[in-house]
């Protein structure tokens, strides 16, 4: 299970990685907003440790968490 800081690293990494493309001319646009959304979920999985000692584990229970974590649900929208 990774820790906060392992999360933190990894939504760094996808993020340092999408940036990379240039979203107006990129053949790889689809690359570039799986990144994103990775570097999300990373952050979501960071803070729900760090807060909860939560491991979601899948997208299921991210997304449920997402949805009724109060310090989470206004990210619901966009996430």
């Amino acid at each position: 299970m990774p820790k906060t800081g392992e999360h933190v690293q990894r939504a760094a990494q996808n993020l340092e990685f999408a940036q990379h493309f240039d979203l107006k001319t990129s053949l790889y646009i689809d690359w570039a907003v799986a990144a994103y959304f990775y570097a999300a979920l990373h952050l979501v999985d960071a803070l729900l440790f760090e807060v909860d000692g939560i491991d979601p584990g899948n997208h299921e229970f991210r997304w449920n968490f997402v949805k009724n974590k109060l310090y989470l649900r206004g990210i619901k929208n966009e996430y």
